[in-house]
């Protein structure tokens, strides 16, 4: 009997922190798995260092010369979010007529576009993780096994995957009903938490200060104005204390964003604050301090 998890061929999109975490897991689980790069001269062989573990060589990565069109079934795509389209536009002559793509990154608002670009046939998942990892000249690391929860977001075929086909890609994950919930919490955080950090080029545990306090409760409040009226209901004094939380479990930590400033980077800001904002065009409600964040992250 085919094994219904195993069988499957999943393709990643990179060879970022999640997609080598995931790349990881598949090779633990037997699952055959091929991370994706542009050109295979300009990568090298990823290190995986997983907690308590030796470090494993993760397999060469392969690029669109190796897939044979419409060949991939199954797309994992963990990329920064102003990098989902570019690369699904090019990755659509070998995406199979009834491909499951699962999206997972930071920021709201790239859903809507790859939808137009999927055909009748394919299905779109969202995943969002909180699995710590980071990326330096030696490898992946993981410094803490966090929970994943996802959703189908659009197709005629919700049931193309379940829990049993991911739990051995990342490990702790769970389906969930309230994705659009989960994702506007987590936006506010790095509403708060990206913007504030790389504007001030500080660790995240320094907003902990009161200096910081009337600009944190400012960007929930207006941020939160925008969820309601899209009917996700959220409080302020819950998110002012999952924000709170956030920044003192990751205290040590920089932000993505002020590490993408730092680095001469593109940052997400499009997706984080820029994503409040059109929104609340949309709308016709005015988010003046996202505005100004997006504005000045913009500037630097």
């Amino acid at each position: 009997m085919i094994n219904r998890v195993t069988s499957k061929h999943w393709f990643i999109a990179g060879q970022g922190s999640i997609g080598s975490f995931v790349a990881y897991n598949a090779l633990l689980s037997g699952i055959k798995c091929d991370q994706i790069v542009r050109n295979v001269n300009h990568s090298k062989q990823t290190w995986f260092h997983p907690i308590g573990k030796q470090p494993t060589a993760l397999p060469t990565p392969i690029t669109s010369v190796d897939i044979t069109p419409n060949s991939i079934h199954y797309l994992i795509v963990p990329l920064k979010a102003y990098d989902i389209v570019p690369f699904l536009q090019q990755a659509m002559p070998y995406l199979a007529d009834d491909a499951a793509i699962i999206l997972c990154h930071n920021g709201l608002g790239t859903i809507e576009l790859v939808n137009d670009l999927l055909t009748p046939n394919m299905n779109l998942f969202f995943c969002t993780t909180s699995n710590g990892l980071y990326k330096n000249k030696d490898g992946i690391f993981q410094a803490g096994l966090g929970g994943s929860q996802w959703s189908h977001v659009a197709g005629n075929n919700p049931d193309k995957l379940n829990n049993d086909d991911l739990v051995p890609l990342f490990v702790r994950i769970t389906q969930v009903d309230n994705l659009q919930k989960i994702l506007w919490q987590k936006l506010i955080v790095n509403c708060v938490i990206n913007p504030l950090t790389a504007l001030h080029n500080v660790k995240n545990g320094a907003l902990a200060q009161l200096v910081f306090a009337e600009d944190i409760e400012s960007i929930i409040k207006e941020t939160l104005l925008i969820a309601n009226k899209l009917g996700v209901s959220l409080e302020l004094s819950a998110m002012l204390k999952a924000v709170n939380q956030v920044i003192a479990n990751t205290a040590e930590n920089y932000s993505s964003m002020n590490q993408d400033v730092k680095s001469h980077k593109q940052t997400e800001i499009d997706f984080i604050s820029g994503y409040v904002v059109k929104e609340g065009l949309k709308l016709n409600i005015p988010t003046p301090i996202s505005l100004s964040l997006y504005n000045q992250i913009k500037a630097l």
